[in-house]
């Protein structure tokens, strides 16, 4: 079994008003396999004139929590929900502590600071205070390191800019999880083929 932590926000609506309020839930899963999707692609034709169709199997974690499994999650605990606006995927446990091969995009921060650390990543995963900026911010680093050392410096001034705004106007400023070691020796940062969270 597997846990995963969210949050992001729901649209509401009640008689007299509606908007978006914000959301965290605690999802318990089989294993991986049970977010694994089929896509049909059409590739051409073959000498004989036949359609020729490429079927992909690939993990769509992120899709199916937020169209399939919030909905019924979030409906029964809020009167008011309406849809899923945004979702965050904040960490991926085993329930067993086994290590789990997963792509940057869903990994947690802990997982993420020990990636910088041993793959000697030019990020400062604890000043981040947004996860997903973070694993965007990584994974540009491993495929253009140029474009990512180049606008590095722009920003790092943009997220203190935004921290010292925050705390300016009397808002609240998320602070990062601490590093912790993880459990096991490494963690995995292998991209299993297919893998897709969109």
């Amino acid at each position: 079994m597997i846990v995963i932590r969210t949050h992001g926000e729901y649209y509401y609506k009640t008689e007299n008003t509606k908007g978006r309020k914000p959301f965290t839930q605690e999802i318990k899963a089989p294993n991986l396999e049970f977010f694994k999707q089929t896509a049909v692609r059409y590739t051409g034709t073959d000498d004989e004139g036949k359609l020729k169709f490429k079927e992909t199997e690939f993990v769509n974690v992120r899709g199916i929590i937020k169209k399939r499994l919030l909905p019924m999650l979030l409906a029964p605990r809020f009167s008011d929900f309406v849809r899923v606006r945004t979702v965050t995927i904040d960490e991926i446990e085993s329930a067993t502590g086994e290590l789990l091969e997963l792509p940057v995009t869903l990994q947690s921060r802990n997982q993420l600071i020990h990636l910088c650390q041993t793959k000697k990543i030019p990020v400062d995963a604890t000043s981040y205070m947004d996860i997903d900026e973070l694993r965007t911010d990584i994974l540009e680093y491993q495929t253009d390191p140029e474009v990512f050392l180049r606008n590095m410096q722009h920003k790092s001034k943009k997220r203190l800019e935004e921290k010292e705004f925050m705390e300016l106007n009397g808002l609240t400023v998320p602070t990062p999880t601490p590093a912790v070691k993880p459990k096991s020796k490494s963690v995995l940062e292998k991209e299993p083929l297919g893998i897709a969270d969109l």
